[in-house]
């Protein structure tokens, strides 16, 4: 046999020597033995065997230890320790390239462990690389009725448009296919946003880079926050309140069509009617500063970029802490949308906006990814209610031409 060949043995019958005989080497079932030409070559592995069965169960045993602590981390430590940082931020499907090597190994000496990997597969899949299921993780008030048996209910649709050429066309065809009533724009310079109004006849609110278009009247205009003059000031949140009043318009021809016959008074029609006088929301369209320069610099520098990794993030915390802090006063029902620039998972969207229902989290199917790169996606893209509305229905849409895929929500108003 030739030098250093590994060769698997099967377990052969135990039986006991016959009188005279010396006694045979009984290599277990899925063990490797390392043999040589010369007895001595291969000390101290001559006559060693290496038990795959432990080896493969240990391993499997320790991947699943590492992917729960890769989960505790992402959502206890998270961005509040530049490494998780950069985890949170790095293609995610890198977790389960163990799976390549164990799964084969296991195929050949311990078959009966596969399905042991499910598990590996639904901790990397639902918590680490972010599937969701409608009722998901954060899950409503069930008990509580919409306004009109839920029939009132609002369209929302948030998107970028930076990171290439727009299909202004294509958006608009997608605002009027979906029946949106109210659409968030970033980094949506004021022609662009202008021509877009003007194709949907719809009112519009901008202040810089960030527009905000429904078919409803609106408020002027407020910037909430502002960049530091490092990032020339750039528009952080600027805030609105839409009448939705009209929003009822149709409800309440349907329900005078059903009461022709009825003459008394308090109908559900006036019920109606009051319930939405003078109804408003307040909603809020995001832009809040990206990681990618700290992240950018890290990559380019080695360790001695992990101060701009954690200044990047200090300062994304800090003004998604201004922007809660300019809400605070205003009691009118929220929504919250745009380009946060953060996963779910992020320190600064936990400690800061975990107060408010995420609407992908809570009524989306999939990944929910926002933003696609030439190696992964990730979800930065955020519409969060507050108990006012409810998400009944998320979805991502299609390519419009930039580095972002359009946000569609569909909200319950709560009665």
């Amino acid at each position: 046999m030739d030098r250093g060949v590994a060769v698997l043995y099967q377990q052969s019958p135990k039986r006991p020597p016959k009188r005279g005989q010396t006694p045979k080497t009984k290599w277990p079932e899925g063990c490797f033995a390392f043999l040589g030409s010369d007895p001595f070559s291969f000390s101290p592995l001559v006559g060693q065997a290496i038990d795959m069965h432990k080896t493969v169960r240990d391993f499997a045993w320790l991947y699943l230890f590492g992917l729960l602590g890769l989960w505790i981390l992402f959502h206890t430590v998270s961005t509040g320790w530049w490494p998780v940082t950069v985890m949170l931020f790095a293609p995610r499907w890198v977790y389960g390239l163990p799976l390549f090597v164990l799964v084969p190994l296991t195929l050949i000496s311990r078959f009966r462990l596969i399905p042991f990997y499910l598990v590996h597969v639904a901790i990397l899949v639902v918590p680490l690389m972010g599937w969701q299921i409608p009722g998901g993780w954060q899950i409503p008030d069930r008990d509580r009725s919409t306004a009109f048996d839920g029939q009132w209910r609002l369209r929302v649709i948030s998107c970028n448009l930076g990171g290439g050429e727009p299909d202004l066309v294509g958006l608009v065809r997608v605002v009027e296919s979906s029946d949106c009533e109210l659409l968030l724009l970033q980094e949506c310079p004021s022609g662009v946003s202008q021509q877009i109004a003007s194709a949907l006849r719809w009112n519009l609110r901008t202040a810089a880079n960030l527009a905000t278009l429904s078919p409803y009247p609106m408020s002027p205009a407020v910037v909430l926050a502002r960049q530091d003059p490092t990032a020339y000031q750039a528009v952080a949140a600027v805030g609105c309140e839409l009448d939705l009043s009209a929003a009822a318009l149709p409800l309440l021809s349907e329900m005078r069509s059903r009461q022709d016959n009825v003459r008394s008074g308090g109908s559900e029609e006036d019920a109606a009617r009051e319930s939405v006088a003078g109804e408003k929301l307040q909603v809020v369209n995001v832009h809040l500063p990206t990681l990618r320069p700290g992240l950018e610099r890290l990559l380019e520098v080695g360790i001695d970029g992990v101060v701009s990794v954690e200044r990047a993030t200090e300062y994304h915390e800090r003004l998604s802490r201004r922007v809660v802090e300019s809400l605070r006063g205003n009691r009118l029902p929220k929504l919250i949308a745009g380009d946060f620039n953060m996963p779910i998972e992020g320190q600064s969207i936990r400690r800061h906006w975990g107060h408010l229902h995420n609407a992908f989290s809570i009524s989306g199917t999939g990944f929910g990814y926002t933003k696609k790169t030439r190696w992964h996606g990730i979800r930065i893209d955020h519409v969060l209610t507050d108990d006012a509305w409810r998400p009944l229905a998320a979805h991502i849409g299609p390519d419009l031409g930039g580095d972002h895929r359009p946000l569609f929500v569909e909200l319950g108003r709560v009665r």
